[in-house]
């Protein structure tokens, strides 16, 4: 797991590995996709607007592989009042339909509203 940057271990919450297929089958299924040997990885977004990517075998070699990645509220950027030009700007582009561009590296908070 990661948190703030750094990595910690954590143990396996999972017994069984048919525990691991079942919550991967509750993430897929109302999705309406499927994942299996002849699709063996998926990426999707949950209800709470996490994402999730997932990997069967023969890709994950030592068994099912599901990463979540969780957004928090600290994520969003608030914007100050000396950002008002920056504001207007952007609402005249929205208004306007203009194509607007947003980039930047993974986990620099590209959140789709």
């Amino acid at each position: 797991m990661e948190r703030r940057g750094l990595l910690e271990t954590h143990p396996n919450p999972f017994r069984k590995t048919e525990e691991l297929t079942a919550l991967i089958e509750r993430f897929v299924v109302p999705l309406g996709k499927r994942v299996d040997a002849a699709q063996p990885y998926i990426d999707g977004r949950l209800h709470d607007g996490s994402r999730f990517h997932v990997m069967l075998s023969p890709i994950a070699l030592c068994g099912p592989l599901i990463s979540i990645r969780k957004f928090s509220d600290q994520t969003r950027v608030r914007l100050e009042h000396s950002a008002a030009p920056l504001i207007d700007w952007l609402r005249a582009a929205v208004v306007g339909r203009r194509n607007i561009l947003v980039v930047g590296g993974t986990g620099a908070g590209k959140l789709r509203c």
